[in-house]
């Protein structure tokens, strides 16, 4: 008829195909390179790898992991960490693949036309049977078209103020001072610079988020006494 046989039986005892399978592979990768810029009250005498010798700066930026040494003044020095992601890296990688295969089906049975496609769509059940179909691949899957692995940087990061730590020149002298604190002697402009509140969660001198930061800038920054006679 006009819209096909009403019911028709193909028996295959071998049936061979050539097949194409199109894929898109995506790979998604970001580093952010955190760094760190610690700024100094007062300014400090800062170890230049590349000049090999000390140079007085008021801050120095370096990537997080990085030693940084200092000669501490003899009245001490207040060091405020400063986080950022300004120079991280993202990298979207996705590439359009062709893959050619031959689809091999062993002993088929395909029933179609009007009456099995009826059935097929009402009983939920496959018209097409085999006892066995393989589809190996030809070759290697064809690159079609790839972004490459140029990365961009994302911006939006903004930078996140730690607290302040004072290194004094005896232990007992040193500790952390906090953004929220009142009695620290921060002026009113730095408080508001602050947000007037911590962003770390946790208030006083023995919060965790406190003793974390008070550890990673020790082992951060070295420090020199050197005696002027």
């Amino acid at each position: 008829g006009l819209l096909g046989p009403v019911a028709a039986v193909e028996l295959n005892a071998l049936d061979i195909d050539l097949a194409s399978f199109w894929s898109v592979d995506q790979t998604l990768s970001f580093n952010p390179k955190l760094q760190v810029t610690l700024r100094f009250t007062p300014d400090v005498e800062v170890y230049d790898p590349l000049l090999d010798e000390y140079v007085l700066r008021a801050e120095v930026t370096v990537t997080a992991g990085e030693t940084v040494d200092i000669i501490q003044p003899s009245s001490g020095v207040e060091i405020e960490p400063i986080y950022h992601l300004a120079k991280n890296e993202f990298i979207n990688n996705t590439r359009l693949q062709l893959t050619l295969a031959i689809q091999e089906t062993l002993l088929q049975m395909r029933a179609y036309g009007i009456i099995p496609s009826l059935l097929g769509s009402s009983l939920g059940f496959n018209p097409n049977f085999a006892a066995l179909q393989l589809t190996p691949e030809l070759a290697d899957p064809i690159k079609i078209f790839d972004t490459g692995d140029s990365p961009v940087t994302l911006a939006g990061f903004k930078d996140v103020r730690g607290n302040r730590i004072l290194i004094g020149t005896k232990a007992e002298d040193s500790k952390i001072i906090e953004n929220n604190s009142q009695s620290n002697g921060s002026t009113a402009e730095d408080r508001n610079q602050d947000g007037g509140s911590s962003d770390s969660g946790s208030s006083g001198g023995g919060s965790l988020g406190a003793w974390f930061m008070l550890a990673m800038a020790l082992g951060l920054v070295r420090r020199y006494n050197r005696c002027h006679c």
